[in-house]
């Protein structure tokens, strides 16, 4: 196989649907396309995703905000993934794969009963790499405590039948949803809807998922990390409040998942557009650009930083 995936599916039952990867090599062959193939040498972002140029980008999804009683989406039928797909890592890609609507939460489930996770991409860098997956729209459902009281029962028959007009949902086979997480993928079956659910990925025997990615970046192994995304982790960088300090030294953006104290190579996003080689430290949150002022000037403000390897 020449460390390909091979793809074949199977019906389970008339409403759900599993689909099976025979995972091996890191890759997966996708319309042709190797998802996850990414050499340092290429322009490493959510980019090689797609396929594009970055002159001809694809549209990016529009966005629907729905509460658990409250706000619609436009009348269509819809080819969902459901899920929370922080980081459309490479596990992520294979439930969203050919669906036009991907319907997470606009926070963090785990942020209502503790502290959130932090994030592997904001919701800007999510529309952009959805894109590359050609998904329409994002239903970004309020996780308030409305919709975290839902039973799995409505949620499958108001939420994704009624009002998002399913014509199929895919989930990841560890999807969970409903009240305190009782419902399964099987209990989406009966609703009207197709359902599939997909097994998760194996990255070297390791099912990727956004809890083993974060914990690659906080302990430096940002390359690991790479290969379980299909692209390097990127942070958000903002100007510290004190005009004194170096124009070099930035703050990691709240929230954003900070990779271990160390040095590393990293691709840094230009004023002008593209992306320009450097070395960044990090270290408890503080990040400080070696070479900040050298070649095309870089963003004042906010900057997005990839993140290649660790050095030391």
């Amino acid at each position: 196989m020449s460390g390909r995936r091979a793809c074949t599916r199977a019906t389970v039952n008339t409403h759900v649907r599993i689909t099976h990867l025979n995972c091996s090599g890191g890759r997966m062959l996708r319309g042709g396309a190797l998802v996850g193939d990414v050499r340092p040498a290429e322009r490493p972002d959510s980019e090689q995703l797609r396929g594009h140029a970055r002159d001809d980008p694809p549209r990016l999804p529009t966005v629907i905000r729905i509460a658990a009683f409250s706000g619609e989406a436009p009348s269509r039928p819809r080819t969902i993934a459901c899920g929370v797909f922080d980081g459309v890592h490479r596990g992520h890609q294979a439930v969203i794969s050919g669906c036009d609507t991907v319907v997470t939460f606009d926070r963090h489930p785990r942020g209502m009963l503790a502290e959130a996770p932090p994030r592997l991409a904001t919701t800007q860098l999510m529309r952009e790499r959805l894109a590359a997956l050609a998904v329409r729209e994002i239903v970004l459902l309020e996780f308030d405590s409305n919709m975290r009281q839902m039973p799995p029962d409505a949620f499958a028959s108001q939420i994704l039948a009624r009002r998002l007009q399913a014509d199929s949902v895919r989930v990841g086979s560890n999807f969970r949803f409903g009240k305190d997480g009782a419902g399964r993928p099987r209990d989406l079956g009966g609703h009207g809807f197709a359902v599939e659910v997909q097994p998760l990925v194996e990255q070297g025997g390791t099912p990727i998922s956004s809890s083993t990615i974060r914990s690659l970046v906080s302990a430096g192994e940002v390359e690991r990390a790479r290969q379980m995304l299909g692209c390097p982790h990127e942070v958000a960088l903002i100007s510290p409040a004190n005009p004194a300090l170096d124009a070099g030294i930035r703050l990691v953006e709240d929230g954003h998942a900070a990779p271990a104290t160390g040095r590393y190579n990293c691709l840094v996003a230009t004023a002008v557009g593209g992306w320009v080689p450097r070395q960044v430290s990090f270290a408890g949150g503080v990040a400080e650009i070696a070479g900040f002022a050298d070649g095309p000037p870089l963003p004042d403000h906010a900057l997005a930083v990839q993140l290649l390897e660790c050095i030391d």
